[in-house]
């Protein structure tokens, strides 16, 4: 992306559970949309101070051209970026004057459910894998997230009414997997989308035969057509951005 934009990219090192719990990635995301976005922000100026001493070349930070993207609890990161629920507002301005892409693949749209309460999509294999086995994950998720919160809006942004709470410049591309048990979810969310007056903004694609997590694999763990299909949604969602960014 950074090649075909001209665009420089930052990755939020977020803090993670179990040593820190929710909001903390949140938050972290939103200071550094503070110090892409406010000028007035001390971090504003030292963002740019940082860019240019480890980069070595004069970039200029363009805060009128912005795109968020995430994958998994990523994805849940970036849509919370667009987002303005009762009591905790986006640091995006409402009046920004661009659109601004979200890149979502494979999202958790919904806490409610620990992962061994969702839905298997029934062509998904039964995992092997020791930490699924002992029920790792229904122990871990709480560490971040208490079940007495799950059904915050930040914590299920999937629960946010879009036509109240997503940002008006908000242009989402969603990517689903076929096999991952957040497919019920999703679905839900987007059929909750094409009914609301923001349906014109969502363009959904959705990868068969494909599991969560698998764009982000290296490439000599993926067979042909999965490496095939990593670099046609990653080379969609660089046109999806261009087609906003109007280049």
């Amino acid at each position: 992306m950074s090649r075909e934009l001209g665009a420089l990219v930052l990755n939020v090192d977020y803090r993670l559970a179990p040593t820190h719990s929710f909001p903390a990635p949140i938050e972290d995301c939103e200071d550094v949309l503070v110090a892409i976005l406010d000028e007035k922000a001390e971090s504003y100026h030292a963002l740019r101070n940082i860019v240019k001493r480890r980069t070595k070349k004069n970039l200029e930070i363009d805060p009128h051209k912005l795109v968020l993207s995430g994958f998994s609890s990523g994805g849940n990161l970036a849509l919370n970026a667009a987002l303005s629920v009762p009591g905790w507002s986006s640091v995006i301005p409402d009046d920004y004057p661009n659109p601004i892409p979200l890149l979502l693949f494979y999202p958790s749209f919904d806490a409610r459910l620990l992962p061994s309460q969702r839905t298997r999509p029934a062509k998904l294999p039964q995992s092997k894998s020791i930490w699924s086995n002992l029920g790792i994950s229904n122990s871990l998720v709480p560490s971040f997230l208490p079940r007495n919160q799950v059904s915050m809006l930040r914590a299920s942004p999937g629960l946010a009414d879009v036509n109240k709470c997503l940002h008006p410049k908000a242009k989402i591309l969603l990517v689903l997997t076929e096999l991952d048990t957040l497919a019920e979810q999703s679905e839900a969310w987007v059929e909750a989308v094409e009914k609301s007056s923001r349906k014109d903004d969502l363009e959904v694609r959705r990868v068969p035969d494909t599991k969560h997590g698998w764009s982000q694999f290296p490439d000599k763990f993926l067979n042909e057509n999965d490496k095939r299909t990593k670099y046609e949604e990653y080379g969609n969602a660089i046109e999806f951005t261009k087609r906003h960014w109007n280049l």
